[in-house]
């Protein structure tokens, strides 16, 4: 049977770093930008989504509002739709994640959506690669840092990176 040696000697005392009334202060502190911690939502196929259910972002609401929606190749545009709506005016929901191909069915509404919060994120699918010369968020965001409104930055093409 192995033994093992004991490297390092565990203290059981709290860490001296901080007094117990700056603990108290640290814990109690509100978020200066929110007042609580937001969720993330995803719309996209079946393997999509329950990957990222398993990882932990599935909420469902007191009254039965989930924070993922399901998309296979018989959902209709209005649904998807409908679902991004819903998604981007709920209050508790930080960040959108969208597979590319149920982005590219609702690319319009994509296209007007123009919050930062909650944000948008295309993902790749189960359904083909990731091209990233067509990411909408991409081009967007290179054709923000170009606007008279910011500093001129040139932001290097792909194969220059």
């Amino acid at each position: 049977m192995a033994t093992f040696k004991k490297l390092y000697d565990i203290l059981e005392e709290p860490c001296q770093n901080f007094s117990s009334e700056e603990e108290d202060d640290i814990k109690t502190k509100p978020n200066p930008v929110y007042s609580e911690n937001l969720l993330i939502s995803i719309i996209g196929d079946e393997d999509t989504c329950v990957g990222f259910l398993l990882g932990g972002i599935g909420q469902v609401t007191e009254d039965q509002r989930c924070n993922y929606f399901v998309v296979n190749r018989q959902t209709k545009i209005a649904e998807i739709e409908t679902a991004f709506k819903s998604f981007s005016e709920r209050p508790d929901i930080g960040m959108i994640l969208i597979t590319k191909e149920a982005a590219d069915r609702i690319h319009p509404t994509i296209s007007k959506y123009k919050q930062t919060v909650p944000a948008v994120m295309q993902i790749p699918g189960i359904y083909g690669p990731y091209e990233l010369d067509t990411e909408g968020n991409l081009l967007r965001a290179k054709k923000d840092s170009q606007s008279p409104a910011t500093p001129q930055k040139r932001i290097p093409n792909e194969d220059q990176l």
